[in-house]
């Protein structure tokens, strides 16, 4: 959890936000778990969303900040709408769900000014429901900085990010991600209609659960960053399985004329990981082949142990080394470049 405490910054805005406290007991619908959802925004201008063991529904529209450095946010708390002013940043601790019960909570960005930190936390992993967290970007506007951040529990948990738009000079998304235990799918989608200015940085780390053997998991984990688009700025990622058998894809394909950075130089600056278990893997690398333009800065493939296939681009960029660095591989096969 020290990577989450990591996230929570002191804010640098001076005006306090308008503070409303809305506790409900919402209306069970056939439910057999009641669920209470609490909601307020602090005077440092975070928005809390607490509930307690059961199952619900949350969506936020953010609809961006109009210059204050704070901006207003449209909730839907299991059908409550309620309108809150003042936000910069955004904390969900959802109790989690019992097996057979489903979380769903959903950010959607209106445009490119957003709050600074999205940050969604399951409970405990006794609780064996499902949770699906999907949060949908439209760019960061220049000098705009972004967090997004979740951790699934027990059960089968979709955690995804959708990053559309156009990612302007100075601007910077981090995205961190934990399926927890349980079959999960954590995924970075930002294939097709994604553009990186020159100066831009998009960090991107994702996780089935913990790849250290001594931790129990699950199998058929799907971990996946996907890219398409211009890429003048720098992108790093470390996509890693779990101590089973996973699915663990990097899949990016940079315009022509991209000119950006891919890695930073450090071995986890642009790798896939499989961990334990017979896992299969894809690094595939596609585009910008004629011009040279692109800096491809160590990237590694670790299949860990087990029996495990790797898929890479037969016919990468011409500026990209001819193999990256691979090891635990069982056996390899090419996809067309």
């Amino acid at each position: 959890m020290s990577l989450f405490r990591r996230l929570f910054g002191s804010s640098g805005s001076s005006a306090p936000p308008d503070t409303r406290f809305r506790p409900a007991l919402q209306s069970l619908d056939g439910r057999d778990v009641p669920s209470v959802t609490f909601a307020e925004v602090s005077s440092d201008g975070t928005l809390n969303i607490r509930t307690c063991p059961g199952e619900d529904q949350i969506a936020l529209t953010d609809y961006g900040d109009s210059g204050s450095g704070r901006g207003w946010v449209n909730a839907s708390l299991n059908g409550r709408q309620e309108w809150f002013g003042g936000v910069n940043r955004i904390v969900v601790n959802d109790a989690g769900a019992p097996a057979g019960l489903k979380n769903q909570f959903t950010y959607t960005a209106v445009n490119d000014k957003p709050v600074g930190l999205v940050f969604y936390q399951s409970g405990d992993g006794a609780q064996a429901g499902t949770d699906q967290f999907t949060a949908n970007l439209k760019g960061l506007a220049a000098g705009r900085k972004m967090t997004v951040a979740a951790l699934g529990a027990g059960g089968n948990d979709t955690l995804q990010v959708n990053a559309g738009g156009r990612y302007q000079t100075g601007s910077g998304l981090n995205v961190h991600m934990t399926g927890g235990l349980g079959w999960d799918a954590v995924g970075v989608n930002a294939w097709g209609g994604t553009t990186m200015d020159v100066g831009s940085k998009m960090d991107v780390v994702l996780a089935a659960n913990s790849t250290d053997p001594t931790i129990p998991d699950n199998s058929d984990n799907n971990v996946s960053f996907w890219y398409l688009g211009r890429m003048d700025g720098e992108i790093t990622f470390d996509v890693a399985g779990s101590t089973r058998n996973d699915w663990v894809s990097a899949n990016l394909w940079f315009n022509q004329g991209s000119r950006g950075k891919l890695g930073n130089g450090t071995t986890s600056g642009a790798r896939v990981r499989g961990g334990d278990g017979n896992d299969d893997m894809q690094y595939i690398v596609r585009g910008s082949h004629t011009e040279r333009l692109m800096l491809f800065d160590r990237l590694v493939a670790d299949g860990g142990a087990g029996t495990n296939h790797l898929t890479r681009a037969a016919t990468p960029p011409l500026d990209m080394p001819v193999e990256l660095t691979r090891t635990g591989f069982t056996t390899n096969s090419t996809v067309p470049g």
